[in-house]
């Protein structure tokens, strides 16, 4: 029953991630015109962030499947989220760091993106959950 619902949840990740990507891309197409060159790396954020995303479902997928961690679920996002804050925070270093003309539009293209697939990624596994709590109700 967890890989149905891990497959359509790495389906919709990975729809939202591309819907995402096309949108952005006319958009920086639309502000490069403007200001040339002011976000030269923005697609190194998809190639960092749709991976993330997708191995953290993966896993908590895998962890909703297991009956040991029903009950710790939350704290296994918890724990992976903060990962992943640490992870991002080592991605934007460069930028963070080393402040230019590409700094704030590069960490705004970032934290765009990455507030999007947090929301998707959230609603999915909220959904999922409650879903499998009702069953277990039903079940007892």
């Amino acid at each position: 029953m967890t890989n149905k619902k891990l497959k359509r949840a790495l389906i919709v990740l990975l729809t939202i991630s591309f819907i995402v990507f096309v949108i952005d891309f006319f958009a920086i197409e639309v502000y490069m015109l403007v200001k040339r060159n002011l976000v030269p790396k923005w697609p190194l954020i998809f190639v960092f962030q749709v991976p993330l995303f997708i191995l953290s479902a993966i896993f908590l997928y895998r962890q909703m499947d297991n009956p040991e961690n029903k009950n710790k679920i939350s704290q296994i996002y918890i724990y992976l989220m903060t990962i992943r804050v640490f992870l991002c925070l080592a991605f934007l270093f460069p930028w963070l760091a080393n402040k230019d003309a590409t700094s704030y539009p590069m960490v705004g293209q970032f934290f765009f993106i990455f507030f999007i697939l947090l929301i998707v990624e959230i609603s999915l596994l909220v959904r999922d959950l409650n879903q499998s709590v009702q069953k277990n109700e039903e079940e007892e």
